[in-house]
C-alpha cells in the first residue's frame, strides 16, 4: 500500500502542473506531465482504497461518476461516425484521456471528502501555485520576447524535444506584438486559467483581517495575474473575468 505521503505528493503534483500544457511528449497519443502524475496518483489512491473495501461514496463524487456516465455516452454515440481508421485512433486516444481525466476528478473529490478541509485549502492553494508560476514564465516569456529571445527552447525544449515559441498576434510599425501563452501553448488556455485564481483569492482576501500576514501576498499575486492576463490579449478571458466578478457581485455586494 502507497503511503498517505506519496499519494499527497502525486495529487498536489498534478494539481500544480495541470497547466503546464507544453511539457507533452508523444507517447500513445500527446501525453503531458499532468497526466503521468494524475495516472501514478489514480494508482497510489486505488492502492489505499481498494484493501479498505470500504464502498460509501460520497454525494459529490457520486455526482462527478453521474456527470462521467452522462458525457460517455455522448462521447460513444459518435463512433458510429466514425469512418476512417485515422478517425478511430484519434476516438480512443480521446477517449484515453477523458477516462484519466474524470478517473483524477473522482479520485480527488474523494480524497478531500474523506480527509476534509486541511485536504482541500492544501490542494487549492497547490493548484494556484502552478497557475502563479504559470503567469510568471509567461511574464519572463514576454520580456525575453521582446529582447529577441525563445525562451521556450531554453526551458521546454530539452526536456520535451518539441518547438515552441510566444505567440505572435500581429506587427504595428514593423514590431511584433506578442501574447503571453506561458506554457500552456495558446494564450487564451492561460487567460481561462487564470480566472480560476482571481476569482477565487479577492473573496478570501477579504475575508482575511486587516492585519494577517497573507493579505500583502494575496494583494500582489492577484495583481500580477491581472497584468498577466492583460498580457494574453485574451477576449475569452476579459469576458469570464467580467461574467465572473458580476457574479461574484451578488454575494458579496
Amino acid at each position: 500500500m502507497v503511503s498517505r505521503r506519496v499519494c499527497d505528493f502525486l495529487l498536489y503534483a498534478t494539481l500544480v502542473t495541470i497547466t503546464f500544457e507544453k511539457y507533452t511528449w508523444k507517447i500513445a497519443g500527446n501525453v503531458n506531465i499532468a497526466d503521468v502524475f494524475a495516472i501514478l496518483f489514480v494508482l497510489a489512491y486505488l492502492s489505499r482504497r481498494l484493501p479498505r473495501r470500504d464502498g460509501r461514496v460520497d454525494r459529490t463524487v457520486g455526482a462527478v461518476i453521474l456527470f462521467f456516465a452522462l458525457f460517455l455516452l455522448v462521447y460513444l454515440i459518435g463512433f458510429y461516425n466514425l469512418e476512417t481508421q485515422q478517425a478511430l485512433t484519434q476516438f480512443g486516444k480521446g477517449l484515453g484521456k477523458f477516462v484519466l481525466h474524470f478517473a483524477f476528478l473522482a479520485a480527488a473529490v474523494d480524497a478531500i471528502a474523506r480527509r476534509g478541509e486541511h485536504l482541500f485549502w492544501r490542494s487549492l492553494v497547490w493548484f494556484c501555485a502552478g497557475i502563479v508560476v504559470n503567469a510568471g514564465y509567461a511574464a519572463l516569456q514576454l520580456l525575453a520576447a521582446q529582447a529577441g529571445h525563445n525562451l521556450d527552447s531554453l526551458v521546454v525544449h530539452p526536456f520535451t524535444g518539441s518547438t515552441t515559441q510566444i505567440n505572435v498576434y500581429g506587427a504595428v510599425s514593423g514590431s511584433s506584438v506578442y501574447r503571453a501563452d506561458g506554457l500552456t501553448g495558446d494564450p487564451n488556455h492561460l487567460g481561462i486559467f487564470l480566472l480560476v485564481p482571481l476569482l477565487v483569492l479577492p473573496p478570501l482576501y477579504f475575508r482575511l483581517p486587516p492585519k494577517h500576514r497573507l493579505r500583502v501576498p494575496l494583494a500582489l499575486s492577484i495583481a500580477f495575474l491581472l497584468l498577466v492576463m492583460l498580457a494574453t490579449l485574451s477576449r475569452s478571458g476579459a469576458l469570464g473575468l467580467i461574467v465572473g466578478v458580476l457574479v461574484l457581485l451578488v454575494p458579496y455586494s
